[in-house]
């Protein structure tokens, strides 16, 4: 390759930040707005004066009007937030394809991987944890508490 070739444009840099910057906003709208969403049902419950159940998914038909309002606005917010997350990563995947030279691409790119696995990591461990309490649940009580008494 051409020196000329590896050198990054000024022009690239800038459409490869605003790319760059384009994943972490679709990274961390959707965090953003659940909290604001949160936020407005406390208002609405204190306003009220009514405890609003928008995270009862399982007995949907047991909620009054506003908390199944307010649930689909959940599930919508929890649908979005999921593509917008998966939008960035291919927002990212296509800025690295395009501009293999930036510096902020690189490091967003190695940032999300990161992220990725320690994300991994926890749901092993949180899998081997849940695997242990319920082998001990069926095993007996006694014998599992046992075994706790005896780590520590």
């Amino acid at each position: 390759m051409d020196k000329e070739q590896k050198i990054e444009t000024i022009e690239e840099k800038k459409k490869a930040n605003r790319l760059c910057i384009i994943s972490i906003l679709l990274f961390v709208c959707p965090i953003i707005f659940k909290y604001i969403f949160y936020f407005i049902v406390s208002i609405y419950e204190q306003k009220i004066g009514i405890n609003i159940q928008y995270d009862t998914y399982y007995n949907f038909d047991a909620l009054d009007n506003i908390s199944r309002i307010f649930t689909i606005i959940n599930l919508s917010l929890n649908f979005i937030g999921a593509l917008s997350i998966m939008s960035s990563f291919g927002v990212i995947i296509f800025t690295r394809v395009k501009y293999p030279l930036n510096i902020f691409a690189k490091v967003l790119m190695w940032l999300y991987i990161s992220m990725f696995i320690v994300l991994t990591i926890f749901i092993i461990i949180l899998i081997i944890a849940c695997n242990v309490i319920i082998d001990g649940c069926v095993r007996g009580g006694s014998e599992f508490l046992e075994v706790w008494r005896n780590c520590y």
